[in-house]
Order: structure tokens, then C-alpha cells, then sequence
């Protein structure tokens, strides 16, 4: 999210002209709730928050009827006639004018336009934490490598713990939070809260784009994030509270990969492999098609033929030369199907990201696919714990445990421990299925089996220190 001038607005924000970033760590929040209308006049809810960081504002919109808590707002103007900004994972903008009772009036356009209608709920108030049973939490703020990216979040510490080591949660694919929310389940928070209980500092915070966090979340990559995580590993080694001979990283998902990337660079102590994935992109996301349709139930063959169709399309979307023609040649692809793969593509592939024409043209899609993890965690000399759960759909464990295992051997690193946990899925929730379409219908945010197993490797690893 850019930073750009903001002229006051007293009557509908309550805040008075703004022009620079500050170094406060103070935030101020404002929420603002209305509804969008659909083409068949159904309306549905849609939210927005307003990040104050003492001048500098960030912004997170929401729709909750589709269970969208986090859809990052970049391109952010309020003037006095009103406001308007992106919604660049969806392709959308919004504009909109003051209205009635200080309310906005407006579109949102995604292909067509959709009449909105939002209204502030209250002014800014101070954006708070409580403590914990076991702990306490601070807002942290601090900047990234690249000038003008800051990056917010939340700092745990134990309580009656002098010194004690920390890590850092590197959050998987997606505009995640630092909270990693999924429909009612909050599971990097979840993971913070059991390890602050074990004696450990846990920093997490919203990817670059995300919330409280500024800098533009639709162009950001694996490289970008690593980088993030560097910043945070500086920032971190800066306190005097903390152990800072004892700073880890675990990395979830994708987020596994980006941790092997900044371990590789920065000074961590430690890393965490959480459902992490070892294969090349291609070969990886082939291998998630196969697995969550069948979990979505699909039959064997079905899975087979959507596979096929994917691995073509990810190779068409590699090698094109430019974003044009990379959409152009993927409509082409898709016209070209016979109608029963253009049936299984339609039911099947269309409705994920990786496999939505929309997508196509994101960087990060492009970023995921490219990747080779093998090549960063080849040069990762640190304890490793990889720990993977044997109903992950998303990441199939025995796959991606072995390459990386594979990986870190023929590099020379002994100091690798791999744990494969019966019962969990990619989220580390306790389950018999697996499929996605389960995780906010359990009751489990991060089962404390997994939280067991890190606390008694890195006593292994460290001892009690």
C-alpha cells in the first residue's frame, strides 16, 4: 500500500491531515461494514479496516459471507469527496463518495460493476492486545530491507523467562496475517499461545501488503518474503529481552521454502519445517491437483485427466514471454480441450487459484511454480526439524518429506530430524480426511502434539537454553 496524501476528513474518519510513516509502534484502528450487491440483487457483506500507524495508513478489506477474511488494499486515496483503492488479488477497484451520515457510496469493479455501501463503525480507536495465561504480547513494528516497507506485528514472550529463544513464524501462501486465519481458526496465534507456554518468544506478523503491514502484496514473491524474514531476524537480534544466540524461523507451507531461503542468508539458529514442501513447483502442485480433488471426490481417473490438463497449463504459463501472451496461450489451451476434460477443468481445476485463468498473470503464482526448493535448503546448515502431518492433502508428506530429506543429506547436513504425525492435515488440525473443505469445521487450531514435538527437538538440539 502506497502512502499518499490524505486531506482531513473529520466528520467521516476523525482524524486530522497525515503526510509521513512513523517510527510509533501505536496503531489505530477503524472499521467500516456495509454491504455489495450481486447481479440477482443479493447483497453481501463487506468490510474494511483502516490501519493508523500515527499518519501512515494501511488498509484490509473483508467479506465475511464468503468466508474472505484478509483481501490486501494497495492503491489507497481518501480525499474529501470521498475514497478509493485495489483489491489486486481479486482485479478489483473500488471508488467511492461521501454519502448520508458520513457513509461511502460507490463500486466495486471486477469485470462489472457491483453498487457498495459502506458506513464507519465508530472513530479510530488504539489497537490493542491482551495478555496471555502465559505471557505477554507487544505490537512491533520494523523495516523491512527495502526502503520505505515496514512490517507489523506481534511479539509474545513467556513470562518469568529471562532471555529466552525465539521464532519466528513464516506464514504459507496467501495474503496471511500474522495470525494465519482460516474461517474460525486463528492457528499461527494457536501455535504462538502453546510455545510462549513452553518458554519460547514467538514473533509473527502480516506479510508485506497485509493489514498492518505496507508494501504491495500482489507483486511479492518467495525472494520478497525471505527477505522480510531477514528484517525480521535484524530486528530481532537488536533486543537485549530475548536469547539472540537462540533465534529460529518455522515456516509453514510455502512458508517452509521462504524460511530455507532466509536461513540460507541471515543468521538463524534454527530451522522448522511445517508441511513443507521439498518437490519442484510444478511437480509439487501437480502432485496437490491429484490430492485435494480426490479428497473433494473426484474419482481416480477424474484426478488423473485434471492432473494432466494442469501440468500443461503450469508449462504454458512458465515459458510464455510476457503476461500477454501467457493469458492469451492459456485461453487458447482451454478452448482446445475436448469437452470432457473441459468438464473435469471446469468442476475441478477452475475453482482453485493456481488453476483460475484470473490468476495467470500474478507473480506469485508464477514465483511458486518456478521454485526449486532443493537448490535453498542444499544450503541450509542449521538444525532442521521437518514435521509433516500424514492427512495433508495440500502437501503430500511422504513426497515432499523425502525430497527434502534427500536434500539436506546430499548437502552434508546431519542435524535433520523428520517427523511424520498420524492424524493431522496440512494445518496440523487432528483429522481422519484431510480435505480443505474440513478446516474451519473442526474444532482444533493447531493440534498441541505437533507444538510438542518442537519443544522437545530443540531441547535436543539446545537444551534448555
Amino acid at each position: 500500500m502506497r502512502n499518499r496524501s490524505w486531506v482531513s476528513l473529520a466528520v467521516m474518519l476523525s482524524i486530522s491531515t497525515v503526510s509521513a510513516a512513523t517510527n510509533s509502534n501505536e496503531v489505530k484502528l477503524q472499521r467500516w461494514q456495509g454491504q455489495m450487491v450481486l447481479p440477482d440483487k443479493q447483497e453481501l457483506p463487506f468490510a474494511l479496516e483502516l490501519f493508523d500507524h500515527g499518519g501512515y495508513l494501511t488498509a484490509n478489506a473483508q467479506s465475511p459471507a464468503q468466508g474472505v477474511d484478509v483481501l490486501p488494499v494497495s492503491d489507497l486515496q481518501i480525499t474529501e469527496l470521498g475514497m478509493r483503492f485495489s483489491l489486486p488479488v481479486l482485479g478489483a477497484q473500488v471508488q467511492t463518495e461521501k454519502a448520508e451520515n458520513g457513509c461511502l457510496r460507490g463500486t466495486l469493479h471486477q469485470g462489472i460493476d457491483l453498487p457498495l455501501h459502506i458506513c464507519p463503525d465508530g472513530a479510530f480507536e488504539p489497537f490493542r492486545l491482551t495478555d496471555g495465561k502465559h505471557g505477554s504480547n507487544e505490537l512491533v513494528k520494523f523495516a523491512g530491507q527495502q526502503s520505505g516497507i515496514f512490517l507489523a506485528g506481534t511479539l509474545s514472550k513467556p513470562k518469568g523467562v529471562k532471555k529466552p529463544p525465539v521464532i519466528v513464524i513464516a506464514q504459507g501462501s496467501g495474503p496471511s496475517d500474522r495470525d494465519g486465519q482460516v474461517g474460525p481458526h486463528r492457528p499461527y496465534q494457536a501455535l504462538a499461545e502453546q510455545l510462549v507456554e513452553q518458554g519460547f518468544a514467538v514473533l509473527r506478523f502480516d506479510k508485506r501488503g497485509v493489514r498492518q503491514s505496507n508494501g504491495d502484496y500482489a507483486s511479492s514473491t518467495a525472494e520478497t518474503f525471505a527477505s522480510d524474514l531477514s528484517a525480521a531476524f535484524a530486528f530481532l537480534a537488536q533486543r537485549d529481552d530475548i536469547n539472540i544466540e537462540r533465534i529460529g524461523v518455522a515456516g509453514h507451507s510455502e512458508g517452509s521454502h521462504v524460511a530455507a531461503i532466509a536461513a540460507s542468508r541471515s543468521g538463524f539458529d534454527f530451522v522448522i519445517s511445517l508441511s513443507g514442501v521439498g518437490l519442484d513447483g510444478i511437480d509439487a502442485i501437480v502432485l496437490q491437483d491429484g490430492t485435494e480433488t480426490l479428497a473433494k471426490g473426484a474419482s481416480v481417473e477424474q484426478a488423473k485427466r485434471l492432473q494432466q490438463i494442469a501440468e500443461r497449463y503450469y508449462r504454458i504459463l512458465l515459458d510464455a514471454p510476457d503476461d500477454t501472451a501467457r493469458t492469451t496461450q492459456l485461453k487458447q489451451y482451454l478452448a482446445g480441450l475436448n469437452a470432457d476434460d473441459k468438464a473435469i477443468y471446469q468442476q475441478w481445476g477452475a475453482p482453485s487459484y493456481t488453476l483460475n485463468l484470473q490468476n495467470a498473470e500474478a507473480d506469485g503464482l508464477y514465483s511458486i511454480l518456478a521454485s526449486q526448493p532443493a537448490k535453498d535448503w542444499s544450503k541450509v546448515t542449521v538444525p532442521v526439524l521437518l514435521l509433516n502431518g500424514d492427512k495433508d492433502v495440500q502437501v503430500p508428506a511422504n513426497e515432499n518429506l523425502q525430497a527434502l530429506a534427500a536434500t539436506l543429506k546430499a548437502a552434508g547436513n546431519s542435524k535433520v530430524r523428520v517427523e511424520l504425525m498420524a492424524n493431522l492435515n496440512h494445518m496440523f488440525q487432528t483429522t481422519e480426511n484431510g480435505s480443505t473443505e474440513e478446516y474451519a469445521q473442526l474444532t482444533e487450531s493447531f493440534s498441541p502434539r505437533a507444538t510438542k514435538i518442537i519443544v522437545q527437538w530443540y531441547q535436543q538440539q539446545f537444551g534448555n537454553k
